[in-house]
């Protein structure tokens, strides 16, 4: 027991540490528009983050309780049933400090109350099966369960600690093994011994189980939160540039081969460092987040919207002529015209330049040409007047 003080003493931290928080997902944009688009939807990862630690604080209470109350019940069976003082005496012991523990959870203490709650259990189970009940029962194999238990409950620990638990749990289970001290064992008949011994494997193997199924999940749930968060804008929700490069490379090959068009629309927000230096960053939030709504209210389900870059967006039109194009340009345009933006009691008006460019059937067109021609003709629009649609008038053969 003085063993496992002083290494559970050294093993756990003196003072919490602050956990770093998961690093804000950078865009891939362009250089003069880096400053536009910092917004980082950063709330979102954290109220993941907080979730996660909020799930494995309800786990080590779940543990601490349920390590209290079996505490409790054994002692009562050691004193009432077997007539053993000393049992009782040291089984009620634990049961206040796994409510000690518990305890400390509530009190924000998780990670010193995670390592004690798990040392505390490894030390019960270790001690209880050498002095009271033996190997026999089965109550040693719950030490299996230290790697899961320990990897769930202390997953951002240095792996040197989260190694030295493990090692000592499997060095407390050949303890238990070999050790065995008559002196204090209770007489328990061999039907409930061979009961509790497969309840006790049954009990460990299933706790194994959905360690591990909590680890597959969390660890496919991250994987796809970081999949969304790399293929999307966090501001606005729609199409990042890197995905909607990737997918026009798909789908201009595919509308090649079947002989459709495919048509793509630029379209930049006007005067929208005037917004920003007017009225405020959050301004120019709310103006971006206006436009992404006015492209997913009148847009088709198979049409893909992106924000290219800062107040740059990107509309890519799957068997499209550039006629329709056109026109669904001017429907956007026409709509975003008539919206308004309102921020501390002034009503903006937002609108937008759009560049359209198509690639017809038989037009061998790469989608960097395409994206070129639509932008050349959004800047002759922006050159015009602002507030109007150009389509571009390239033909490749």
């Amino acid at each position: 027991m003085l063993y496992i003080y002083i290494f559970g003493h050294h093993l756990v931290p003196y003072k919490e540490t602050k956990k770093n928080m998961p690093a804000a997902f950078e865009h891939s944009t362009r250089a003069d528009d880096e400053q536009s688009i910092t917004h980082i939807d950063s709330e979102m990862m954290l109220d993941d983050s907080y979730t996660r630690w909020s799930y494995r604080r309800r786990i080590c209470q779940a543990i601490a309780l349920i390590a209290s109350t079996i505490s409790a019940c054994n002692a009562l069976a050691l004193w009432l049933l077997f007539n053993s003082a000393f049992g009782a005496a040291f089984d009620f012991t634990f049961c206040i400090m796994h409510l000690a523990a518990f305890y400390w959870i509530n009190s924000e203490k998780y990670t010193a109350s995670a390592y004690w709650t798990t040392l505390l259990a490894a030390l019960q189970i270790t001690a209880g099966s050498i002095l009271f009940v033996g190997a026999g029962t089965g109550f040693h194999f719950y030490l299996l369960c230290m790697p899961a238990i320990v990897y769930l409950l202390l997953p951002n620990e240095p792996t040197w600690r989260k190694t030295g638990l493990v090692v000592l749990g499997f060095i407390l289970f050949v303890m238990t093994e070999l050790a065995h001290i008559p002196r204090y064992l209770v007489e328990i008949s061999a039907v409930m011994e061979k009961s509790l011994y497969f309840i006790n494997i049954i009990v460990t193997v299933g706790t194994n189980y959905f360690a591990i199924k909590f680890f597959t999940d969390d660890s496919t749930s991250a994987f796809q939160k970081q999949k969304e968060l790399l293929l999307s804008d966090n501001l606005t929700g729609l199409s990042n540039r890197r995905f909607v490069v990737r997918y026009a490379n798909k789908l201009l090959a595919l509308c090649q081969r079947y002989q459709h068009p495919l048509s793509i629309i630029m379209l930049d927000v006007d005067h929208f460092k005037q917004v920003n230096d007017t009225y405020g960053h959050s301004a120019g939030d709310d103006a971006l987040l206006l436009v992404a709504d006015c492209l997913r209210d009148h847009l088709r389900s198979a049409d893909i919207a992106a924000r290219y870059g800062g107040e740059e967006f990107m509309v890519l039109l799957p068997e499209t002529s550039q006629i329709a194009a056109n026109n669904i340009a001017e429907q956007l345009r026409k709509a975003l015209e008539k919206s308004s933006l309102l921020t501390d009691g002034s009503k903006i008006s937002i609108t937008a330049s759009f560049g359209v460019s198509c690639c017809q059937p038989g037009d061998k067109c790469t989608v960097v040409e395409l994206v070129k021609d639509a932008d050349d003709a959004l800047y002759q629009a922006k050159n015009a007047g602002r507030n109007q649609v150009v389509s571009s008038s390239r033909r490749r053969r």
